[in-house]
């Protein structure tokens, strides 16, 4: 599927029970096959990640040994740089196919020691990236001097707030690509109801509400959750983080982007400004 290509693997599953709906610490060889198979389906970019312990060391050693060094871009994001930046330089260069370099946040990405060490990459090979919070974060960053080229942010069903076109044209004027992370809420969509009802006691039944509405419309919250982003052409590439092989199945067999227009309009019109559920730092 072509559509699979605006797909970037994560890793924060590698690394240990990494969301809300995750208890399982994958083994080298889950991470190798989901890799792998990725790949096959035809997912071409991947994020590495220095704050995801060994993760990173897992997936070099992944795409060295499945020799998909020229086959697999590789995104690393930085969480914050030692003194002695040598270990960060020695494993940049065991990465292949390195195509962007992000900051973790904003916070670091104005910070002398980020934009130090960004100064001596080839900017004509790697793009300078940022992952951030709130749309506030936008204005500074293009009133900076030092503009990224990609701006990363969540986007999913309970959090539209950076789908708005006043700002989607000021990226666009200033040349800045637009990501998506967080797709699936930190595996909020995965939950039982059961688990809603436990982890989110005072917003269950809008939860559970909703999950039915999709329902009449022969849809669910996985697929909305792929469909949505898929649907934004102005979202270059969507972060996803999956813990099996199904979850790789699950997203290829998805036919279409296009949703039933009263089912897409009350989403866009979703009055959602619960930040409890909306924003994963607050759980």
């Amino acid at each position: 599927m072509s559509y699979l290509k605006r797909f970037v693997l994560g890793s924060a599953q590698f690394s240990g029970t990494y969301g809300i709906s995750n208890n399982k610490k994958l083994s080298f060889q889950e991470v190798n096959e989901i890799i792998k198979y990725s790949f096959e389906k035809g997912i071409r970019d991947i994020e590495v990640c220095s704050s995801y312990g060994e993760s990173q060391f897992k997936i070099i050693q992944v795409i060295k040994k499945k020799n998909l060094k020229k086959k697999i871009n590789t995104i690393y994001k930085i969480s914050k740089i030692h003194k002695n930046t040598f270990k960060l330089y020695n494993t940049l260069k065991k990465i292949s196919n390195l195509k962007a370099i992000f900051s973790h946040s904003s916070n670091f990405y104005f910070s002398k020691k980020f934009q130090n060490f960004i100064k001596n990459l080839d900017k004509r090979k790697i793009k300078i990236g940022v992952s951030i919070y709130e749309v506030s974060e936008i204005e500074i960053l293009l009133n900076s001097k030092v503009k990224p080229n990609i701006i990363q942010v969540p986007y999913n069903i309970f959090n539209q707030k950076f789908d708005q076109k006043i700002l989607l044209r000021k990226l666009k004027k200033h040349k800045v690509q637009i990501q998506v992370r967080s797709i699936f809420n930190q595996g909020l969509i995965f939950l039982s109801n059961q688990d809603i009802k436990s982890k989110f006691p005072k917003n269950f039944k809008f939860l559970i509400k909703f999950k039915k509405k999709l329902k009449k419309f022969n849809e669910n919250l996985f697929n909305i959750s792929i469909k949505l982003p898929l649907s934004k052409s102005y979202f270059k590439k969507i972060l996803i983080g999956v813990t099996c092989l199904k979850h790789i199945d699950d997203i290829s067999n998805i036919k279409s982007n296009k949703i039933n227009k009263v089912l897409i309009n009350q989403i866009h019109n979703l009055k959602f400004n619960n930040s409890n559920i909306s924003d994963p730092r607050k759980w």
